[in-house]
């Protein structure tokens, strides 16, 4: 649980403008780190967060978890696109 709120103050600054730009389905990968990756999946209603950790040269998933995020829109017209970003399309 702590890994996972560690990952969500890291990476807000750099993904909170890109996920609201996905579309329904769509996912990119936030963080690549060796053999451990987070993706967003955007599902109706908000996101889905995936973290998994491979063994091996990334055939196999070790172990995997994912929660669901609700959308907010808080952030109003403040979202802000980053540059660099790059989707799974």
């Amino acid at each position: 649980m702590l890994k996972f709120v560690y990952i969500c103050i890291q990476l807000k600054s750099i993904i909170m403008g890109s996920i609201y730009e996905l579309k329904l389905n769509e996912y990119t990968v936030v963080e690549e780190i060796g053999r451990e990756r987070t993706t967003v999946t955007r599902v109706p209603g908000g996101w889905i967060y995936t973290f998994s950790v491979y063994v091996g040269e990334k055939e196999i998933t070790s172990s995997q978890s994912s929660v669901f995020v609700p959308y907010n829109d808080e952030f109003g017209e403040n979202k802000s696109v980053v540059p660099g970003f790059a989707s799974n399309r």
